[in-house]
């Protein structure tokens, strides 16, 4: 018997061939392979939040969440994980990635390597390790199979005060950074100092040195990283910090694979009458590199919250000013995510002013010229739909996550869901005579 998962992707790829428009120049780098799908189809009387996903070169994908349930101890939030195939069909069961059960659990992000395995990273309430004052950093390596390769590693060396915001980046190999903010003075820092702080560790978890901080000491007040890595591991964090003028700004700095810096902090945005906060940065397949963020009222969008983005070549040139993604002067955006290959970029972000929120995407060319127009993430857009990710791989397989209050077919006040989106190849009925009147877009099989 065809799964009916397999079945609607059977369905939607028939009728997208049968249906689809000719081919025009401004046509997205991506289009839907199928309908949104809950994550787990269990009815069960638990929330899931905070998802993340990450995707392999073969277009498999895991999936990572925070949901309430008895397993942790104190009947807390914990982490929960699930691998699918390429065409989102589960391969094997729901697992659990925490093994500290005392207090919540929260904000998984998860990487993957190119043959499947991946790590997750998260905020702990506590510690299995030395850290006790209030939230810890961990993280732990699995295989492909979501075996894990060890016991979760708590991430943090310096403990007084919070850890949190997790962020991490992968290289094929599987070898991982993780960084965060810590809510207290470091050491050697001047006091109330608020600090991005970064850490490498090998595909095994092995640590490959102490942590470090990201930005420089004049900066006092750093915020939300973000993490993207070239295949050899290279990498960018991107962060917001307040800057001399008193807003937030945001700031960026790459790192060579060892970690040593590949030149100075500098200045992403280039509007700085209000707060530029909460960014999101990914390398496209040269080096170069896009990052996106919040801006409380922008040129174009004075009175509202728009989505900003940045482009930069490999060295941290810019190579664009700042522009504006989001296309709804009228409504709050929120919480932008992006993910990039070679062809391209799509970045998606929560909109409303009021419950309930939608989440929207858009795609650009690598020069940052838009390709396609503002279409919804999710296909169920009556409830609200919030804390999407993304992840990408090198043919462009792209999968979306988000949170979404009472989807169909789930009786839980909150589910995670899924969608899945390819690079579109171009069928033809046999019969052009040179131009492109008879092609047809589809999301690749």
């Amino acid at each position: 018997m065809i799964s009916s998962r397999v079945a609607s992707i059977f369905c939607t790829v028939f009728m997208t061939i049968a249906l689809a428009a000719p081919l025009k120049a401004d046509e997205p780098f991506v289009v839907p392979f199928g309908d949104q799908f809950p994550i787990l189809e269990e009815h069960m009387d638990r929330n899931r939040i905070q998802p993340d996903v990450g995707v392999d070169a073969q277009g498999r994908f895991v999936v990572v969440w925070s949901t309430r349930s008895d397993e942790d101890g104190d009947a807390g939030y914990g982490i929960r994980g699930k691998t699918f195939d390429q065409n989102g069909v589960a391969v094997g069961t729901e697992f659990m990635v925490n093994t500290y059960t005392t207090g919540d659990q929260l904000i998984p992000r998860v990487a993957m390597g190119a043959d499947g395995g991946f790590s997750v990273a998260w905020m702990s309430e506590g510690s299995a390790g030395t850290d006790s004052s209030e939230t810890s950093i961990q993280a732990r390596p699995f295989n492909a199979a979501g075996v894990p390769k060890g016991p979760p590693m708590q991430v943090n060396t310096f403990t007084s005060g919070r850890q949190e915001s997790p962020a991490i980046a992968a290289d094929d190999q599987g070898n991982f950074v993780v960084t965060w903010a810590n809510h207290f003075n470091a050491p050697d820092e001047k006091d109330d100092n608020r600090t991005v702080q970064a850490r490498r560790f090998g595909s095994d978890g092995t640590p490959i040195g102490d942590a470090f901080r990201v930005g420089p000491p004049e900066l006092d007040h750093d915020l939300t990283p973000a993490i993207s890595m070239t295949a050899d591991g290279s990498f960018v964090v991107a962060w917001s910090s307040v800057g001399t003028n008193g807003s937030l700004e945001v700031y960026g700095r790459r790192f060579h694979a060892n970690a040593d810096p590949a030149g100075a902090t500098f200045l992403v945005n280039s509007e700085t009458s209000m707060n530029q906060s909460y960014p999101d940065v990914s390398h496209l397949s040269d080096g170069s590199f896009t990052v996106v963020w919040r801006n409380e009222g922008s040129d174009a969008d004075p009175f509202e919250e728009s989505i900003e983005g940045r482009r930069f070549a490999s060295d941290g040139t810019p190579v664009s000013s700042q522009f504006q993604i989001d296309t709804n002067p009228s409504s709050e955006a929120f919480s932008p995510q992006i993910a990039t290959d070679s062809d391209g970029f799509l970045v998606a972000w929560g909109e409303g002013s009021f419950s309930p929120f939608n989440i929207f995407a858009r795609s650009f060319e690598p020069t940052g010229q838009p390709s396609g127009d503002v279409f919804d993430l999710p296909t169920y857009t009556v409830q609200s739909q919030r804390g999407q990710r993304l992840g990408i791989n090198a043919d462009r397989q792209l999968v979306g996550v988000w949170t979404t209050q009472t989807a169909p077919g789930q009786m839980v006040s909150s589910s995670i869901q899924a969608r899945i989106f390819r690079h579109p190849v171009i069928f033809t009925d046999g019969f052009e005579s040179g131009d492109a009147s008879a092609w047809m877009v589809v999301p690749a099989p």
